[in-house]
């Protein structure tokens, strides 16, 4: 019997309904009469269809679930049906690499999201994103000009416009490791620390600010002041419809608090230690409420965990490395798969990484073979891939990560930005596919050093 020109992709675990799903009849892939195979065989007119192009045809690209095929058009036929009647659950191995990125278009150049430059300390940038929206967060303190001193952020719908809103104005005040976490309902939490430069004052405050960038509310203190002998910082992470602050309290402990989005506290949980530094530990977000912690630990190694809310969850491993970099610089994230991975400067030189859940699981693998990076930043393009920014020697740069323990670099991705001033670099691709990169760059304005907060934009285009 010839195989149906019909092929059905069942097993599809829908975590918002708890069923199984079928793509509707509508929606399935339709193609000529392939030659028949054997069980098992491979139908090489399928060899073209994409693991995402399948599922944003039937379940729109806004789909949370849990993928059960492989790359193999067996299991997306009828003949896969009988395996996959106790399949239907978490998969049993790692997925496969996701749609490969062939290439990116920048959408117009390199753009300054603040209107005037910035005299002062600019302190702490944080790029975060949901949907097709994005918005970058900063502090400055210190400031010759009362009204560049405080908190702000740049609200961005897609690769073009933007605007800045306030969300703290201080002139007094320092504000310091600033953090930013967007909701699924557009809304942006962003964190800092707000002290008044006396031992005592230093307390973590949060600050919500709608879709159009208008402030909700007052500030929310997430983390009280106390006679601490190190000023407390945290990292904020979306966990949809709320968000968790992950922070070093002052007091030798790592805690992360969980809030729902009007800013009441949830739960909290101890996570140990706290790290040396702030640049010692990193937070992503993956898929729903999870999002994932990655550590520097004092014996050689990335201790890697996963987290629903303030709940643990199924990761908890460590990453074996040679050293780290007396230049500490870390980072993570995790996408819609489940796979995890982490990036970091290695002793002796040379930046590696390492994926859980790739087909080089845990083992760490040379991202470049010299030089170290000042700041660093992972994101995921919901579509199986890893983008890898980071700043060295003054250029900002980036690479892709296809699947594979080896990066390829777009031309496109050659040299983002040059020069001896560009730093902090963060990184984010938004769910129709724009990667941003937003860095700061340093200049000198009448003998003052001056800086810009700058972004990119690409649209990926992929194979």
């Amino acid at each position: 019997m010839s195989p149906p020109n019909k092929i059905f992709l069942p097993g599809v675990y829908d975590e918002v309904e708890g069923v199984c799903r079928l793509i509707p009849e509508e929606a399935q892939v339709c193609t000529a009469d392939p030659e028949p195979a054997a069980l098992g065989g491979e139908v090489s007119s399928l060899a073209t269809v994409s693991r995402s192009q399948l599922l944003n045809d039937a379940f729109g690209a806004s789909r949370r679930v849990n993928p059960l095929w492989s790359e193999s058009p067996y299991q997306y036929s009828l003949l896969a049906i009988p395996s996959l009647l106790t399949g239907c659950g978490a998969p049993s191995e790692p997925p496969p690499p996701g749609d490969p990125i062939s290439s990116a278009s920048p959408l117009g150049p390199e753009s300054a999201m603040n209107a005037a430059p910035l005299a002062g300390n600019l302190d702490g940038v944080d790029l975060t994103g949901a949907g097709a929206r994005n918005a970058v967060a900063w502090s400055v303190f210190d400031s010759t000009t009362p009204a560049n001193t405080g908190t702000f952020a740049f609200l961005r719908n897609g690769g073009t416009g933007g605007s800045v809103s306030t969300v703290s104005n201080e002139a007094t005040a320092r504000h310091l490791t600033t953090s930013a976490a967007m909701l699924d309902n557009g809304e942006t939490v962003v964190v800092y620390t707000r002290t008044d430069g006396d031992p005592g004052t230093a307390r973590i405050v949060a600050r919500r600010l709608s879709a159009s960038g208008s402030p909700i509310g007052g500030d929310i203190t997430l983390v009280g002041a106390a006679d601490r002998a190190n000023v407390p910082d945290a990292q904020v992470v979306s966990t949809g419809d709320g968000f968790v602050a992950v922070y070093r309290d002052g007091n030798g402990q790592l805690v992360a608090t969980s809030f729902n989005a009007d800013g009441t506290q949830a739960g909290s949980l101890n996570l140990g230690s706290e790290p040396t530094s702030r640049s010692h530990y990193a937070v992503a977000r993956g898929e729903g409420d999870t999002w994932v912690l990655a550590e520097i630990s004092g014996s050689n190694q990335v201790h890697v965990r996963s987290f629903h809310g303030v709940t643990p969850g199924d990761v908890d491993e460590n990453i074996g490395t040679s050293g780290f970099s007396s230049t500490a610089s870390l980072s993570v994230a995790m996408n819609e798969e489940g796979s995890i991975m982490t990036a970091w400067n290695a002793q002796g030189g040379g930046i590696f990484g390492a994926v859980l859940g790739g087909p080089s699981d845990q083992s760490p693998f040379r991202i470049t073979s010299s030089g170290l990076a000042n700041t660093m930043s992972i994101a995921n393009d919901h579509r199986g891939n890893f983008l890898f920014a980071w700043e060295q020697g003054g250029q900002v740069l980036a690479r892709v990560y296809n699947g594979t323990s080896s990066f390829t670099t777009p031309a496109d991705f050659s040299v983002i930005a040059s020069g001896n001033t560009n730093s902090n670099v963060q990184a984010h691709v938004s769910d129709d596919g724009v990667f941003s990169i937003s860095w700061i760059r340093s200049g000198n304005s009448g003998g003052s050093t001056v800086q810009d907060l700058m972004r990119r934009d690409y649209r990926l285009n992929y194979e």
